[in-house]
């Protein structure tokens, strides 16, 4: 399924554990402390004002491809759990 969002990290993962079973990998930290650790690194992070915006909302809507101004709760965890692959399989993910 080409160009479904998250295909590289699904990829990524399943070569890290066939990897890991082979012995060839330490086992690895699951994506969600992975992703929970990401989330803990944007704590204090603020919306400007009350326009669902700012310099860190608006990447998180970014990575969703939705422009500034929208709710961006789903973002920010789809935006976590991308850095996290990203941390997990450097370089093997497009960007």
């Amino acid at each position: 399924m080409a160009g479904v969002p998250g295909d590289g990290h699904i990829w990524c993962w399943v070569q890290r554990l066939w990897a890991q079973w082979k012995g060839e990998l330490k086992p690895m930290k699951s994506v969600v402390s992975v992703a929970i650790e990401v989330a803990k690194s944007q704590l204090g992070v603020k919306e400007v004002g009350t326009t669902n915006t700012g310099v860190e909302v608006d990447q998180y809507l970014a990575s969703v491809g939705i422009e500034p101004g929208h709710a961006w709760c789903a973002a920010f965890v789809y935006w976590c759990f991308d850095k996290a692959a990203h941390q997990a399989c450097p370089g093997s993910i497009p960007t």
